[in-house]
């Protein structure tokens, strides 16, 4: 049930930002384009807390730590890719070696 509550959520979520995307490149001054704007952000920010919070329920805190540290480390290469986590993000040189450490620790 939580699992599909998640999947639900997020659909719905893609759904209203695919709709307002639509309608943003139809006339992006065009009437409610704030508005759908500010709907989306927060729908997503209670998605985002709602799936985190199931997701801890279910796989438990080392589990999901472990699957949010890959993502990081994954998403964030040496590259300047736009993931947001430029400030924390470790050399490339260092990545290797960091998720051997995680996998070893987590096993």
């Amino acid at each position: 049930m939580k699992i599909a509550n998640m999947q639900m959520n997020i659909h719905a979520l893609r759904c209203m930002v695919y709709d307002f995307a639509k309608d943003y490149e139809v006339k992006a001054d065009g009437t409610y384009i704030e508005e759908k704007a500010a709907m989306c952000k927060l729908f997503s920010i209670d998605t985002v807390r709602l799936v985190s919070d199931e997701m801890l329920e279910i796989f438990g805190g080392v589990v999901t730590l472990r699957i949010i540290l890959m993502v990081r480390l994954s998403a964030c290469t040496g590259t300047a890719a736009p993931c947001g986590w430029r400030k924390a993000r470790l050399p490339y040189s260092a990545l290797p070696l960091q998720r051997a450490r995680l996998n070893s620790a987590v096993r």
